[in-house]
């Protein structure tokens, strides 16, 4: 926290949040469930409807059991579209592809309302196609939404280092 910022009180988080303009407060980078209680505690304190991303590899059924008391929506950042791509980026194991795709399993058992996203640009789009019907059969609400990618703080290079280069249009 030092170099990054400073730790806050779910109280002093609430209040920035409560404070802002905007009909929704979201909360996004640094993976927010990390401390899950802090994060339960901030979701009691804010006054308006929520939105979290997350990688959601963290999201058990307690966690997501948690999350439908509040009126919150999560959104899964999906960072690779199979176990293959996942271990080519991240440098983990494939298989923790596979706890995203069981938290966004968790999220439609329960009722939670979810999103799935993904970086468009950084996949053949025949992969992600076949991602997204993956995801259909799963929630019929589950259509990836797509974002570009934007190289923050040195990832191209990054990523360009593991034979992967973003295209466009």
């Amino acid at each position: 926290p030092p170099l990054y910022g400073n730790f806050s009180s779910p109280t002093a988080v609430a209040r920035r949040l409560n404070g802002m303009k905007g009909k929704i407060a979201r909360l996004s980078g640094g993976e927010p469930l990390l401390c899950f209680d802090h994060f339960l505690e901030v979701l009691s304190l804010v006054r308006k409807p929520f939105a979290v991303e997350t990688n959601g590899i963290l999201l058990d059924k307690e966690k997501v059991r948690a999350l439908k008391e509040f009126d919150v929506l999560v959104r899964v950042s999906l960072k690779e579209v199979d176990a293959q791509s996942f271990s080519k980026i991240t440098g983990a194991e494939g298989r923790f592809f596979e706890r995203q795709v069981e938290a966004l399993e968790l999220l439609a058992r329960e009722g939670v309302p979810a999103r799935p996203a993904i970086t468009f640009n950084l996949f053949p789009p025949e992969k992600i196609v076949l991602l997204q019907r993956r995801l259909l059969e799963i929630s019929p609400a589950y259509r990836l939404e797509l974002e570009p990618f934007v190289d923050y703080g040195g990832a191209l290079e990054r990523l360009k280092a593991i034979g992967i280069r973003p295209w466009s249009f």
